[in-house]
């Protein structure tokens, strides 16, 4: 049964398209009138009837035609369960999703280009210890997973390890995310242009934190968190039984993957995407638990066998160990409550100004399609108009969006908003169930970026702007494609839309200002200060100037090819000057290695210390780190630091030279140190 739109509501029975066109009075005086069903809309079909004009003949008009169950009142009649849209019906337009897209590849092409520090190259080093025959994690002692050392270590073996080949799959993966945008994004019925600024917006969150780079461990586990919600709402319109248990298959590759890659994360998809097929499977919802689980267990399995190392031995260094070098696992497990207080507390202090400017442009919305109808063809324009007029009445800083503030508003207004959401999704069911009404099951899919983001309160110390932004640019992926504004999408739709598109700009900006910045580690805008460089050993690079001048510099006062060089805490020296790590410790930073780890450095520091050491001494960052991550007791680092400290003292070890580049605060900096002639 259908309830017709054109001048007002009426209801029939006859679903003939011929039929229904007859009743209707077209006010056209000289067009040919075809008529299609158009799968379009999530909330309702579209009936749209095409005029061919002729000289004079009017444009053409369109007809709405809403589900109305006889069992819903009129007033309610847009609350009927959305109609997933027909896969085989291509989105309504694709150029400006398109122009988006390339963008986003662009940006992150210089994103790439202009990444090069001193604090990396720890990737390169794992794998190279790793394919010269040591074991992670009974050799190494590493407490990382292995899946994206083993992705290096299969390129590296391929195609060599010159610095431009490393770094080709960070291409990949930076098209494969974007293109994963746009493919959840096929699942919403807005238009093309609506979806482009959403996308940019979805990109510029998942990147633009400071310390984002497409060579990490991140980037792949948001790739797999992001195609597993793709196969969720997949799922949620498959309705054969086979097809189905296919796609829960490869949910749970992914999840194994995204265990191996970054293990909270992993586990947080695995649960959250298990808990949604509850809800999502149309049949057989606990064989498809056991598939997605069983399928899961098997990937990591076999990730596990490619290391060469036991079960027992890979557990113990990347669960029991990892977890104590985050501060425990009393720590991890609150750590997503303290995160919503957190995140509050820092809107409330930064937030404010931004809060009431998008309120501003949604009231304005509210208004326009309330009291001035007429308006609403211009609504996205005006709003537009309103949002440059409230960023200067409320003075909000030129600087501070160029810097990327529209971004740290969105994270701290919308983690809130998922803490809240997914219970409210739940409540719905159960309201739907004992009301006996209809419920779009997909709205499940809230919990998601909910249980990603509480899994990074626990990597991050609860701390909300922390730059990795991931989970948020889900949640508000999945507004398109549910729609959870429908009765006031006439003004909430494109005020959200303007919204993303503030957040996209700025992001670029931002990125463009600071294409990478981690703890001290911080560099000049891009293609600023950067040259090419042709290293003897890694060929071309494009580096920053002053990284240069002090690798250089550095290379020179140990003066010798292939040194006994021990870097701390990472091994961009050994590097730069083609030394591998001693004794293969290859990183200590604070939150990445564990206290054994080490302490058993420290004895060998003690007995049988390299002849070179490059200690980059971070006395604030150490302190913040202690803070955070071992609730303000002694790190290991620390007493590692009194050592070294002492033994300069005492004139037990020689120090060679000091330099300050990128000095701590505290007085920090880079010590070259010779141990013994």
């Amino acid at each position: 049964m259908f309830a017709v739109v054109s001048s007002g509501i009426y209801q029939t029975s006859i679903n003939s398209v011929p039929y229904l066109a007859s009743l209707i009075d077209f006010p056209f005086q000289s067009s040919a009138i075809f008529l299609e069903l158009l799968p379009g809309s999530l909330w309702y079909p579209v009936l749209q009837c095409r005029s061919f004009q002729k000289t004079d003949s009017p444009a053409t008009r369109c007809i709405t035609v809403c589900p109305f169950p006889s069992t819903l009142e009129p007033d309610n009649q847009m609350d009927a369960m959305p109609t997933p849209r027909d896969p085989r019906t291509p989105a309504a337009g694709k150029l400006y999703q398109s122009i988006a897209i390339a963008i986003c590849i662009l940006l992150g092409l210089a994103m790439i280009l202009n990444t090069q520090l001193g604090g990396e190259a720890m990737w390169f080093w794992y794998t190279t210890v790793f394919h010269h025959g040591v074991k992670l994690y009974s050799g190494l002692h590493m407490p990382l997973q292995p899946l994206f050392i083993l992705e290096m270590d299969a390129w590296m073996t391929m195609f060599g390890t010159r610095n431009i080949v490393v770094e080709i799959p960070s291409v990949f993966h930076l098209v494969i995310l974007s293109l994963g945008f746009y493919f959840i994004l096929r699942e919403s019925a807005w238009k093309d242009w609506q979806k482009a600024f959403v996308l940019l917006g979805a990109f510029m969150l998942t990147v633009g934190g400071h310390s984002y780079r497409f060579d990490d461990y991140h980037v792949t586990t948001e790739t797999f968190i992001l195609y597993s919600l793709l196969l969720l709402l997949i799922i949620a319109r498959t309705e054969d039984v086979r097809r189905q248990f296919g796609l829960i298959a490869v949910l749970g590759l992914l999840s194994g993957f995204a265990i191996t890659t970054r293990l909270n994360d992993g586990v947080a998809l695995l649960t959250a995407g298990g808990f949604s097929l509850l809800f999502l499977a149309r049949s057989r919802k606990f064989v498809s638990l056991c598939c997605l689980g069983i399928v899961a267990a098997l990937t990591v399995l076999l990730v596990v066998r490619l290391t060469g190392d036991t079960f027992p031995v890979y557990i113990s260094s990347t669960l029991i160990r990892a977890a104590a070098s985050k501060g425990g696992a009393g720590s991890l497990a609150a750590s997503p409550f303290h995160m919503f207080a957190n995140t509050v507390k820092l809107l409330y202090e930064m937030g404010k100004r931004g809060v009431l400017v998008i309120t501003i442009v949604a009231a304005f919305g509210y208004y326009v399609q309330r009291y001035q109808k007429p308006w609403m063809k211009y609504l996205v324009w005006l709003q537009v108009a309103v949002l440059v007029v409230a960023l200067a009445v409320i003075r909000v800083k030129r600087l501070d969006l160029l810097n990327g503030l529209p971004i740290s508003i969105a994270v701290l207004l919308f983690t809130p908003l998922m803490y809240l959401v997914a219970p409210i999704a739940l409540g719905r069911f159960v309201l739907a169930k004992i009301r006996h009404q209809e419920w779009d099951s997909r709205e499940i899919l809230a919990f998601l970026p909910l249980a990603i983001w509480a899994s990074y309160s626990a990597g991050a110390a609860a701390e909300p702007l922390t730059n990795y932004y991931a989970p948020v640019a889900l949640f508000l992926l999945l507004v398109p494609v549910i729609q959870p504004f429908r009765r006031f999408a006439s003004w909430a739709t494109p005020s959200f839309v303007i919204a993303m598109g503030l957040v996209g700009i700025s992001g670029i900006s931002a990125k463009i200002l600071v294409p990478y910045q981690w703890q001290d580690y911080s560099y000049s805008p891009m293609f600023v200060n950067r040259q090419w460089y042709s290293h003897p050993v890694y060929g071309p690079m494009y580096i920053d100037r002053d990284l240069l001048q002090f690798s250089r510099a550095v290379c020179a006062d140990i003066g010798q090819p292939h040194p006994e060089l021990l870097s701390l805490p990472y091994p961009y020296p050994n590097y730069f000057c083609d030394a591998t790590p001693w004794r293969n410790y290859v990183q200590t930073f604070f939150d990445t290695s564990t206290r054994a780890t080490v302490e058993h450095m420290m004895n060998e520091l003690n007995t049988a210390p390299p002849q070179w050491i490059v200690y980059q001494r971070q006395l604030f960052i150490m302190r913040g780190a202690e803070r955070l991550y071992n609730h303000g007791q002694r790190l290991a680092q620390r007493d590692l630091d009194d050592m070294i400290m002492q033994k300069i003292a005492t004139g037990q070890w020689t120090l060679v030279d000091k330099k300050d580049y990128l000095q701590d605060p505290e007085g920090g900096g880079w010590y070259i140190i010779r141990t013994h002639p």
